[in-house]
C-alpha cells in the first residue's frame, strides 16, 4: 500500500486512531437504518466512493466490499458472516453478505483478517480470494494501552474463596448467554461463585441473585470492572478476534474461554478452556481456575501476545502484502 490511500469511515471508529497522520480520512455518517444503508452502500456505493485522482486505493473498514469499486482493501472483522445460518433474518444476512463478497471479488485488492483460522475459513468459502488474504491481528484499543492500571488479585485466594467473574458482551445469540444462565442455576456451581457481572440491560436475559447486569458501560467503568474481577469469562461461539480478549490480556486478567480455534489462536496455553456447549465443562474449568488462583498463578501473556501500538499497526497495513 502507499500513502495515496483514501479511508472512509464513521467519525467514532476505533481504527481511526493513527490513520489521519499517514492517510486521507473522510468522515461518513449514515442517515438510514444501518442494515438498509449498508446494503445500498455495497450495491451502489461505487458512485459515491469511487477513487478520486491521486489516490491508489480505498480502504473499506466494515467487512463487506462495495461492488464495482476498484482497488479496495477490505478489513474483515465479523466471523459470523462466514457461518452459514439455517433460517430467518440471520440466513438472509448471511446469504446477502456472501453474494456481495462474491460479486465484488474481482474488485478487491486485499482482504485483511485478524487470525489464521478466519483466513482459512475465508479461503474455503471464497476460493477466488485465496491469494488476496493478509493476516494482521488488531492491537488492543488505545484506551487500554494508555491505562496504567493492571490486574492483581483482590485478596489471597483460599479453598473457601468465591469467584467474581466478568463477561462483557452484548446480548446476541452467538454470545452464548444461555450457558451463563445454566451456570448460575447449577447447584454444583453456585457454592463457588460470588457474582457474574454482565454488560446487558437489567431487563434482559434471565434473573438470578448471582447475576449482576450493569448495562453498557464506558471505558473507565470497564477498566474498573476488569481490575475488580478474578477472571474474565468469555463464552461466545463465533468470533474473529474479540477485543475483550485483547483488553484482558493487556491488563493481565485470567481468561476462561471456549475451546474454539479463535480463542486457542489468541490465548494459546495461557487460558482456562471449556466446551461452550456443556455447562459441566464450564464448571470444571472454574474449579481449575480456583486451584490455579490458590497457587497464586498468573497468566504469562507476554509469551503469546504483543501490544503493538496503533501507529505500528497502521504502518504495517500500509506496507502489507497478501499471503
Amino acid at each position: 500500500m502507499c500513502r495515496g490511500s483514501l479511508v472512509i469511515l464513521p467519525p467514532n471508529s476505533e481504527v481511526r486512531h493513527g490513520l489521519e497522520d499517514v492517510l486521507t480520512v473522510v468522515d461518513y455518517r449514515r442517515r438510514l437504518p444501518n442494515l438498509i444503508s449498508r446494503l445500498l452502500e455495497c450495491l451502489w456505493g461505487w458512485r459515491r466512493f469511487k477513487i478520486a485522482p491521486g489516490y491508489a486505493q480505498v480502504w473499506i473498514l466494515g467487512d463487506l466490499p462495495i461492488v464495482g469499486l476498484a482497488r479496495q482493501v477490505v478489513l474483515f472483522h465479523q466471523a459470523n458472516i462466514l457461518t452459514k445460518q439455517r433460517f430467518g433474518l440471520n440466513y438472509m444476512k448471511y446469504a446477502i453478505s456472501a453474494w456481495i463478497i462474491r460479486r465484488a471479488a474481482h474488485d478487491i485488492e486485499t482482504v485483511v483478517v485478524q487470525t489464521h483460522h478466519v483466513a482459512q475459513s475465508f479461503r474455503h468459502q471464497f476460493p477466488a480470494l485465496s491469494s488476496k488474504i493478509a493476516v494482521m491481528p488488531l492491537p488492543p484499543p488505545q484506551w487500554v494501552l494508555d491505562a496504567t492500571a493492571r490486574w492483581k488479585p483482590a485478596h489471597p485466594f483460599s479453598p473457601n474463596s468465591k469467584l467474581k467473574l466478568f463477561y462483557p458482551a452484548s446480548l446476541y445469540e452467538h454470545k452464548n448467554h444461555k450457558l451463563i444462565a445454566e451456570l448460575v442455576r447449577s447447584h454444583q456451581a453456585q457454592s463457588g461463585l460470588e457474582e457474574v457481572v454482565l454488560t446487558i440491560d437489567r431487563q434482559a436475559g434471565c434473573d438470578h441473585p448471582l447475576l449482576k447486569k450493569i448495562g453498557e458501560i464506558g471505558h473507565g467503568e470497564m477498566l474498573k470492572r476488569y481490575c475488580q474481577c478474578d477472571a474474565v469469562l468469555f463464552a461466545s461461539l463465533v468470533e474473529s478476534s474479540p477485543l475483550v480478549l485483547h483488553e484482558a490480556m493487556t491488563i493481565g486478567i485470567p481468561l476462561v474461554v471456549p475451546d474454539l480455534p479463535y480463542a486457542r489462536e489468541i490465548v494459546k496455553d495461557q487460558g482456562v478452556y471449556f466446551d461452550p456447549l456443556d455447562v459441566d465443562s464450564l464448571i470444571g474449568a472454574l474449579d481449575d481456575l480456583r486451584r490455579r488462583l490458590q497457587r497464586q498463578w498468573r497468566p504469562r501473556y507476554e509469551l503469546t501476545f504483543t501490544t503493538d501500538a496503533w501507529d505500528q499497526y497502521v504502518d504495517q497495513l500500509i506496507h502489507l502484502k497478501s499471503t
